[in-house]
């Protein structure tokens, strides 16, 4: 089997979930994110029972004052003062939230939260009491009695109305008895409203969802003071079972089932979403780079219909990079050509030297063996400066940091020849001081600037002008003008300039890489060098990177 047809066809990991499962995981998660905040943190249950603690609390403010102001005709009736009558408190009764703007306003909201308020046990039994109901009490209590009691038929609210000490006056089974040891109830005598949630002991066995008996293990209870003129005349002591969470989802299971296939199918309209933007896409590239593999052409181009900006980016970056990356393979190919041409020179006449030698070494004069010995040290010594220049292309063709700019004008003075007369001069509106820093270290500049200056002194000049600006301020690039009073470059040697091994003095021992490592130097750094034909002399144009401010 080939490479690439290994490479075009990978295994499928079945133990791996592939991205468009993974999106429909994530959208039927975010579906139960709501199911999860009811059960887990109990938030419908908690609205269910302040619903409860509502509807209690309601009910014991109506019946409070409806004993209130009937206690208050009974006792005028019997001419009984009202300040001798209850237990007096050491302050008007306070509610058990902020206070009113009004003194004649004492909203009391439901607060009871599931999550965090104290589960009691369940209500505790009652006591006998050690006094009888007093009189005035229980003629009130025989006038509300049968009204509660028709009341409760409705509301399903355990009620009763205590006494200041805590006997109940109003309770058909209880009358007489006392629940002053009640958490609630002593609460209450202090003059102050509570409501708290107990335990409940469940007798019968679980009633159907549609009934209106009740599965809930909880109770909530309320205990309301009844005041009359700053003294407590008594309690209002009532609680009830808060709708249980499944009985109040089956009585909302119609609505609940059209929601829930709305939100499925609104979960799935997104995954198909996402699917069709990304999942698709990405299996395109997948494709793509499958053809990259294979070095099919048409995985150098980017996909026709990236849906998203983000894909539309990542396309054209695998596009550019499997053109980048065949243009290397055709680079190395093209370069791999020169190089064993360049070397197979020298390594035949080595060869025929050495055969000549061994053949005929006896019959030579001195003179011919002194000879062949030279060209053979030539050719070694040629095959040596190309192996030093190979290695230098490809230290220039590999990027380093740079970790020094180089001080341009610096650099250029520091430039010597014996056989050049070199001439720096400056752009009009470019002065020294005023030049940026070359975002490449000196050395490799100072190579770029000798290449250069090697090659015009190769090739017959004698006097060399740079001529530096301008500068670009939208890329940040300065450039620098080479030129010299040579004899040019031919119209036909120009397009072969920066090939390797190209070279016009191979039998003076060129290796036609010197502005192949110049140029490559300049890449790597973000610059570029060009010829540009001039009337006389050979001009090349750099343009440097500057260190941007």
């Amino acid at each position: 089997m080939s490479v690439n047809s290994h490479l075009s066809q990978p295994s499928k990991d079945p133990r791996r979930l592939s991205l468009r499962q993974i999106l429909i995981l994530i959208s039927m998660a975010a579906l139960l994110l709501p199911l999860v905040g009811i059960f887990w943190l109990r938030i419908y249950e908690s609205a269910l029972i302040r619903q409860t603690e509502s509807e209690l609390i309601a009910q014991a403010a109506l019946i409070s004052s409806v004993y209130k102001n009937t206690l208050q005709d009974r006792l005028e009736e019997r001419g009984i003062p009202i300040e001798t009558y209850g237990i007096p408190l050491s302050r008007p009764a306070p509610n058990n939230m902020k206070e009113a703007k009004s003194d004649s306003l004492r909203p009391i909201l439901p607060r009871l939260d599931l999550a965090k308020d104290t589960l009691y046990p369940p209500r505790p039994t009652p006591k006998p009491s050690t006094s009888p109901v007093e009189a005035t009490a229980a003629t009130v209590a025989g006038d509300l009695l049968p009204v509660l009691q028709d009341a409760q038929q409705i509301t399903l609210s355990g009620m009763k109305v205590l006494d200041p000490q805590g006997v109940v006056v109003v309770g058909a089974e209880e009358q007489g008895l006392s629940f002053a040891h009640a958490e609630e109830v002593k609460h209450a005598q202090t003059g102050q409203f509570i409501s708290l949630l107990r335990k409940r002991n469940i007798t019968h066995p679980n009633a159907p969802l549609g009934s209106i008996s009740r599965n809930s293990a909880l109770n909530v209870y309320v205990a309301m003071p009844i005041v009359l003129q700053d003294r407590l005349v008594g309690v209002v002591w009532l609680n009830r079972t808060p709708t249980d969470l499944t009985q109040a989802l089956y009585a909302k299971r119609t609505e609940l089932l059209g929601m829930a296939l709305l939100l499925l199918g609104a979960a799935l309209a997104m995954a198909v979403l996402t699917s069709f933007t990304i999942t698709g896409p990405i299996q395109r590239l997948v494709q793509k780079t499958r053809l990259i593999a294979q070095g099919n052409p048409e995985g150098q181009l980017p996909l026709e219909q990236p849906v998203s900006q983000e894909m539309a980016e990542l396309s054209q970056s695998i596009a550019a990079m499997a053109k980048t990356l065949n243009q290397r393979t055709a680079f190395l190919r093209h370069f791999t050509r020169h190089v064993s041409h360049a070397l197979k020179t020298p390594l035949t006449s080595l060869q025929g030297s050495l055969e000549l030698l061994g053949d005929d070494a006896g019959n030579m004069s001195a003179g011919q063996r002194t000879r062949f010995i030279r060209n053979m040290r030539e050719d070694v010594e040629r095959m040596k400066q190309m192996i030093y220049r190979l290695l230098d292309l490809g230290r220039a063709d590999t990027p380093e940091a740079v970790r020094e700019p180089a001080e341009l004008s610096e650099t250029l003075q520091a430039l010597a020849t014996q056989d050049l007369a070199i001439n720096v001069q400056y752009e009009t509106q470019t002065r020294p001081q005023d030049l940026p820093w070359i975002a490449m270290g000196r050395e490799s500049l100072m190579a770029v600037l000798e290449t250069l200056l090697e090659n015009s002194q190769q090739h017959g000049a004698d006097r060399v002008t740079l001529t530096v600006g301008p500068l670009n301020e939208n890329t940040g690039t300065l450039w620098v003008t080479f030129l010299d009073n040579g004899p040019g470059v031919s119209e036909g040697n120009r397009e072969h300039l920066f090939t390797p091994f190209f070279t016009t003095r191979e039998a003076a021992g060129g290796t036609g890489l010197g502005l192949t490592i110049a140029q490559a130097i300049l890449t790597q750094h973000g610059g570029s060098i060009e010829y540009r034909p001039t009337p006389s002399g050979a001009c090349f144009w750099l343009e440097l990177p500057t260190v941007r401010q």
